[in-house]
């Protein structure tokens, strides 16, 4: 079975269109969203309309919890803490109830799906070093865990110390557990400005990290035009 993962769209059109086009060409059985479907780009509710159209298997991140008034947004940074209000302003009430409907874990045989760690995720933890790994891998029931949060696509084999950050294929060890951070479609932090995605296939036991270009100029054009802060377009083209 292929299966693609998603997370961290925040909002931005054009990197999730060009993402699907990808995985229209692919032999996709399932797609999952890890959340942060919402927050710091232009177009919150274009996003959610085409998760749904999408079919992905959904859960909820921070910035979605925050546009829906499920948290409070005081914790983010000011930039942050605008957009992600500006989000909630856009959606329908039907929207809204959707997006407070998501959970937050989903177990599918041999894999959990988080946004942002297996053990307390209503804490919206990151999972970015060795030692923060290993305290996942406790609580962790399942053989493969698939995680977002961080925008930093890595990943960690327990007891091994591995961690993988390029985009390319890994062979997974049947006997080993993994967390795999699959990066962020909507806005990278690894200097790369691309959008990142992750295939599983279990068939073949690899996952493979992918990468994509999409309009990134219109997504900063749109950006300014709705008033969001314009270091959200700047950032954008740094991969940061």
């Amino acid at each position: 079975m292929k299966i693609a993962i998603i997370s961290d769209l925040h909002s931005n059109l054009e990197a999730l269109t060009a993402v699907r086009h990808e995985l229209d060409k692919e032999a996709v059985e399932q797609i999952y969203c890890l959340g942060d479907i919402l927050g710091y780009n232009a177009n919150p509710k274009e996003v959610l309309q085409m998760v749904r159209e999408m079919n992905a298997l959904s859960i909820a991140g921070n910035h979605d919890h925050a546009a829906v008034g499920l948290m409070s947004a005081d914790s983010f940074n000011l930039v942050a803490k605008e957009a992600v209000l500006w989000s909630g302003t856009q959606l329908s009430e039907e929207e809204i109830e959707w997006v407070k409907n998501l959970p937050l874990v989903r177990e599918v045989g041999e894999i959990t799906f988080v946004h942002a760690t297996p053990h307390h995720p209503e804490e919206w933890g990151y999972v970015l070093t060795r030692s923060h790994a290993d305290v996942a891998f406790k609580s962790l029931k399942t053989r493969l865990c698939f995680l977002g949060h961080s925008h930093l696509p890595c990943l960690f084999e327990e007891n091994e110390g591995l961690v993988f950050s390029e985009a390319g294929t890994v062979d997974l060890k049947k006997e080993s557990r993994y967390i795999i951070n699959v990066g962020s479609v909507g806005q990278p932090r690894d200097g790369n400005p691309k959008a990142s995605y992750v295939l599983y296939d279990s068939q073949t036991n690899q996952v493979h990290f992918k990468r994509v270009e999409y309009d990134l100029p219109l997504t900063q054009k749109k950006v300014l035009d709705v008033g969001l802060p314009g270091f959200l377009a700047e950032r954008l083209a740094m991969g940061r």
